[in-house]
């Protein structure tokens, strides 16, 4: 008989990697606008949640670019009308008008709102990391090293004395590993986590054949990459934690 509990929640955290592996759930948790790139592939899943950044729904939160802005407001339409059945949207008070333009969108799709003080709480108290956090990642290359100490030192006092929304994503995990983080808070230990769509490479591709033309390669490459990277070990040690992604699978066996 398989090790694995008959009554063992199979819980799906999807991401919007492109050809992402899609097996059946009990729950789904998507990140941001993934419901949307995948509805074909959910119709036949249910308790679908969207976990959404507030920096997905307001223009002018990144460099801007026309390229930028299209797809900027594709996806908040992709959130609007996403087959979700709940989106729990975080770093609200930083972005206090992000819930009343997705609703303007129109989206009918109950909203739940969560601060940037809730989420990061949430994450230290889940994975026992505090955000921002460093990684050795940050030290892996020679002419970034002293650069991201000094960054991380900036980010560190800016999230303790103005505020923690606006830290750099080089010290703070993705949506989709704060989704991961968000059904482990619902699921607890007796589930079984399944990480698809979600990559610490190749970044910046979505389902919809739209492409990251904004971003510099460097940010791609270590931006939430870094900190992924060390809470999925430390989550590893704690939850049944399972990937259809190559190379995610060797970061995780590598913990069990």
């Amino acid at each position: 008989m398989n090790s694995q509990s008959l009554n063992q929640e199979i819980i799906l955290v999807l991401g919007s990697k492109p050809k992402a592996t899609i097996p059946i759930s009990d729950f789904t948790y998507c990140a941001n606008a993934t419901a949307s790139y995948y509805e074909e592939n959910l119709k036949n899943h249910s308790n679908i949640t969207s976990i959404v950044s507030a920096t997905e729904v307001i223009l002018g939160t990144r460099k801007k670019s026309p390229k930028k802005d299209k797809w900027a407001k594709d996806r908040k339409n992709r959130i609007a009308n996403s087959p979700s059945d709940k989106i729990v949207m975080y770093w609200t008070d930083g972005f206090p008008d992000s819930i009343d333009l997705l609703k303007k969108s129109p989206c009918f799709t109950p909203i739940i709102g969560v601060t940037s003080y809730e989420i990061l709480a949430l994450i230290k108290s889940i994975s026992g990391i505090r955000i921002p956090t460093l990684t050795f990642d940050h030290f892996s290359k020679k002419d970034q090293a002293i650069l991201n100490l000094l960054r991380f030192v900036k980010n560190y006092i800016y999230a303790i004395i103005v505020n923690p929304y606006s830290m750099s994503g080089l010290f703070r995990p993705s949506t989709g590993i704060i989704a991961l983080i968000y059904a482990i808070s619902k699921h607890g230990k007796n589930a079984q986590y399944i990480i698809s769509g979600i990559s610490i490479e190749g970044r910046g591709s979505y389902p919809d054949g739209s492409k990251n033309s904004w971003s510099k390669k460097n940010s791609l490459e270590s931006y939430h990459v870094y900190v992924d990277k060390k809470i999925l070990t430390t989550l590893s040690k704690k939850y049944n934690i399972k990937t259809t992604e190559k190379l995610l699978t060797s970061i995780l066996s590598e913990y069990k």
